[in-house]
């Protein structure tokens, strides 16, 4: 050995292969440098090697026993405990097939006063039960077998004695109460089924009536279940969402108010911002000539937004997320909010006049939290903190990758953005200069008239 160095001695199998020897303590040999002429002196701990027990191979007959984790000899010392296991299809009976070494050299004994040797049990298969389940006829949908069907740690497609599962109906159909529930008994091979699956069709939608100002454009009187169709609008009139057919049988229409308008159907017409008929938090309504709709406006005055964005970190640790890469992420949300007077590719620039964006990086639950302390002037408040309102992962994933290269950041995916953080804001400030004049051009600009 050279001077320095150490090395360490293991235990063999000295007795064949019914039981071997393993290291329990000591085995380590140091060879420490001389401080003389005189040669290096080696300093030893001699091992102490232990008996294991002989390896389980009485299985009791039983032609479905597997060897569990009682594999071999040196995996059962003296005082730990190993279990036989069933083959595929079968399921170990609590309290049956486990073993403890107790006497090093022998042949282990069953682990625990009253238990017995193993049991295998026969699981009910997937096969048995599903042709009720997948059972059709004109009125029903296609049936399949739930996830909780499917109860086998070997995932061979049997439900675990004593076990439980629902079958599902696809899409376009729903289950009939008090059908399709199955049981494996206590002691396996069949199972009991609490009525026959049936998976009625969700009905038709009667969708060919003349809407307000409109006609019946694609609609008919016999739209299935999740199908769409567009209704027609009059001259004049602009038509805002689609019509579905919902599962209960009846249409919907939906459609996507301005991002300054209050959540929901909070306006007359699509995307519009002078169409709004309710207002957020710490937004103005300001009618459109007297009319139930209008416009919603944020008070003029500085204001500090602050907002957190978590990423997976398989994207970029925390310890990554500094420098270059930090003010990548704080310029991806300066873009978003209109506070950045850069490229929105590059984070060589500045922020626009009294805008100011910080960032912390912090970790929580083993994902990337950034939060943002963003300060927006007077001027830019209104549409920063409508586009914090209203941001989403699909949003922040464009301007992330935008300035990526700029700023050394990998590329980011839809799922690697896990949350987009509630906002809050704070006033900070009031406009110093021109708010009266600015508000005048706001409501000029954003009116909507209708005559």
């Amino acid at each position: 050995m050279d001077g320095g160095s150490t090395c360490e001695s293991t235990c063999s199998c000295l007795t064949g292969a019914n039981n071997c020897y393993v290291k329990s303590a000591g085995g380590v040999y140091t060879c420490a440098k001389s401080t003389s002429s005189s040669a290096n002196v080696v300093t030893a701990t001699a091992p102490t090697c232990t008996k294991t027990c002989n390896w389980v191979t009485a299985f009791g007959g039983n032609a479905h026993a597997t060897k569990g984790t009682c594999q071999t000899a040196a995996n059962l010392a003296n005082g730990q405990t190993c279990q036989l296991g069933c083959a595929t299809g079968y399921f170990v009976k609590p309290g049956t097939g486990a073993y403890k070494c107790a006497a090093p050299g022998s042949a282990p004994t069953l682990a625990a006063a009253g238990s017995s040797t193993l049991v295998c049990i026969k699981g009910c298969s997937i096969a048995n039960i599903n042709t009720a389940a997948k059972a059709s006829s004109s009125n029903r949908g296609t049936a399949t077998i739930g996830a909780g069907c499917e109860e086998s740690s070997t995932g061979s497609g049997v439900i675990a004695p004593g076990k439980t599962c629902q079958a599902k109906c696809s899409a376009g159909s729903k289950i009939t109460a008090n059908t399709g529930l199955f049981t494996c008994p206590a002691g396996g091979t069949t199972a009991t089924v609490n009525g026959a699956t049936k998976c009625p069709v969700d009905p038709v939608c009667d969708l060919s009536g003349a809407v307000t100002y409109g006609n019946k454009g694609t609609c008919t009187n016999s739209i299935t279940a999740l199908a769409t169709c567009n209704q027609g609008c009059s001259s004049g009139y602009h038509r805002v969402g689609t019509t579905q057919c919902g599962t209960s049988g009846t249409g919907t229409c939906t459609w996507n108010c301005h991002g300054s308008c209050a959540t929901e159907d909070s306006c007359i017409t699509e995307s519009n911002s002078g169409s709004c008929t309710k207002c957020p938090t710490h937004y103005t309504f300001t009618a459109a000539n007297g009319q139930a709709y209008g416009t919603c406006t944020l008070k003029l005055g500085v204001i500090t937004v602050k907002q957190a964005v978590t990423v997976d970190s398989s994207y970029h640790s925390v310890a990554q997320i500094t420098g270059n890469k930090q003010k990548g992420f704080e310029v991806a949300y300066g873009a978003l909010l209109g506070t950045w007077g850069g490229s929105a590719s590059s984070i060589s620039g500045s922020y626009k006049t009294g805008c100011t964006m910080k960032s912390t990086v912090a970790a929580r639950r083993s994902n990337v939290v950034i939060s943002y302390k963003a300060v927006v002037s007077a001027l830019l408040s209104s549409g920063a903190y409508t586009a914090a309102r209203t941001l989403t992962k699909a949003q922040f994933l464009s301007a992330i990758n935008a300035v990526k290269t700029s700023a050394g950041l990998n590329s980011l995916t839809l799922a690697q953005i896990l949350t987009i953080g509630s906002v809050s804001m704070t006033w900070s400030s009031a406009s110093t200069t021109g708010i009266t004049g600015f508000l005048s051009l706001l409501v000029a600009a954003w009116c909507w008239t209708q005559q």
